[in-house]
Order: C-alpha cells, then sequence, then structure tokens
C-alpha cells in the first residue's frame, strides 16, 4: 500500500482590509500563507509610496509581523484586516546663516 501523498493545508479565504478609521481599502482572496507584505502588495489601491511606508496590519487585535501569515494569527473566510499607515517623521532645521533643511 502506498502512503497518502500529503494534502496542501493551504487555503483561499476572502478577506476585507479597512483603514484605522474603518473605511474599506480592499476585499483580498488571500492564502492562508500570506504575510503583512503579502497582503499589502495584493491591495490595488494603495500607491506604492505607502508600500514603502512603516505600516501596521492587525488581525483582530495582534499585528501580523514578520514571517507570520495569516493562518498563524487565525484568519479565515470573512475576516477584517485593520491597515495603518504611517508616514515616517519629517524633520526641519534652520541654521544663523539663513539656510534650512528638510531631513526625511
Amino acid at each position: 500500500r502506498r502512503p497518502a501523498a500529503p494534502c496542501s493545508l493551504h487555503r483561499a479565504m476572502r478577506v476585507s482590509v479597512v483603514s484605522l478609521g474603518g473605511e474599506p481599502v480592499a476585499v483580498l482572496d488571500a492564502e492562508g500563507t500570506w504575510t503583512r507584505d503579502d497582503v499589502c502588495s495584493n491591495i490595488p489601491s494603495m500607491p506604492q509610496a505607502h508600500r514603502a511606508a512603516a505600516r501596521l496590519l492587525l488581525v483582530g487585535s495582534t499585528e501580523l509581523l514578520g514571517a507570520m501569515t495569516l493562518d498563524d494569527l487565525g484568519a479565515s473566510e470573512g475576516s477584517v484586516l485593520q491597515l495603518v499607515i504611517s508616514r515616517a517623521p519629517v524633520v526641519f532645521t534652520g541654521s544663523g546663516d539663513g539656510t534650512a533643511k528638510l531631513w526625511d
């Protein structure tokens, strides 16, 4: 008798992504193996600048970090993911000679 072939544990699920204020951002057909970067790169309306910005992606009250996957956090069909995008701090400096510099 032959051993059974391993079954794939990867499953597709439809998830909603909303902003911090609850505004809809996207509805995605995601894989359970997706990381934060995978989710963000599959949001069609997300500008490239926001993809590179510091961001948090929450599944419930838990942040999706690094290599963690949607499966790791228990996301399932119909889950709502909350996306938080923050800009990098911008600093302006000035000197006595009347010059100013923008540091980003």
